[in-house]
């Protein structure tokens, strides 16, 4: 992967987790045929296969559940998330057998991007798609 020369050194590149330094992540929603809040055995069994999934591709996450879905900001400690390794997660995801559907948007700079504005994104898609349904 090949950078633009910066007017930073590598050294404040470093502290500023900008160009190599970048990191990056994603949010993901898993939707539920049954409610998981009524079910916490079953709210668990989904976390914890989740969570095995990011663990295995070196990953962290945050997050938690509702009545039908559970989401969760998935990025990696000082390293990048490619699209693929993003596309990964969530065809293994659509594996958890009581997972019914998967939406996971756009990888966002974890450090420098507006947060507000990424999730002002998928509250805006979130209502599009739920509308569809």
């Amino acid at each position: 992967m090949e950078f633009k020369r910066s007017k930073f050194s590598r050294r404040i590149r470093k502290k500023r987790r900008l160009g190599e330094f970048t990191q990056t992540g994603f949010l993901i929603y898993l939707y539920v045929d049954s409610d998981i809040d009524g079910d916490k055995e079953k709210g668990n069994i989904i976390v914890d296969s989740f969570l095995n999934i990011i663990i295995s591709k070196g990953m962290t996450c945050a997050g938690g559940g509702g009545i039908d879905k559970v989401s969760f900001f998935v990025n990696r400690y000082g390293k990048r998330i490619t699209e693929s390794e993003k596309n990964d997660v969530v065809s293994e995801s659509l594996k958890i057998e009581e997972v019914t559907r998967v939406i996971a948007f756009e990888l966002t700079d974890v450090w420098n991007s507006s947060a507000e504005n990424y999730f002002n994104k998928v509250d805006e898609l979130t209502k599009e798609w739920e509308t569809k349904k």
